[in-house]
């Protein structure tokens, strides 16, 4: 009995709630506050640190005149239009010079631009 007692502790602490779509490490992220879209390693290590970070396949800089952007392409992801919202939230805040975010999903494509969301 008790070393059924034991197992079942064990198994209910190896199991956590889903993450939501738009759960990001914060502590994380802040380190790459004012990181400019020039930046092609400090975007993508942004990135990697957002929700679907797994989902996440190409990034494309529009840097050579303002307005400057970037291309996110992504594989499939349950709620597309959550993610590109936090995404582009996170993104916008850390990156100061960046103006439009352009998200890709497998079947849908979102643009946004910093007014959007600053609304």
């Amino acid at each position: 009995m008790r070393y059924l007692f034991v197992m079942v502790l064990l198994l209910s602490g190896c199991t956590s709630p889903p993450a939501t779509p738009t759960q990001a490490p914060t502590n994380e992220l802040l380190l790459y506050r004012n990181t400019l879209i020039g930046d092609n390693s400090q975007v993508l290590a942004i990135i990697y640190d957002l929700p679907e970070a797994r989902n996440f396949l190409q990034l494309e800089l529009h840097t050579t005149e303002p307005p400057y952007g970037a291309h996110l392409m992504y594989d499939e992801v349950t709620h597309p239009k959550i993610v590109s919202i936090a995404n582009a939230t996170w993104l916008f805040t850390l990156v100061p010079n960046v103006d439009s975010l352009q998200f890709t999903f497998d079947t849908q494509s979102y643009t946004l631009t910093r007014e959007q969301l600053m609304s």
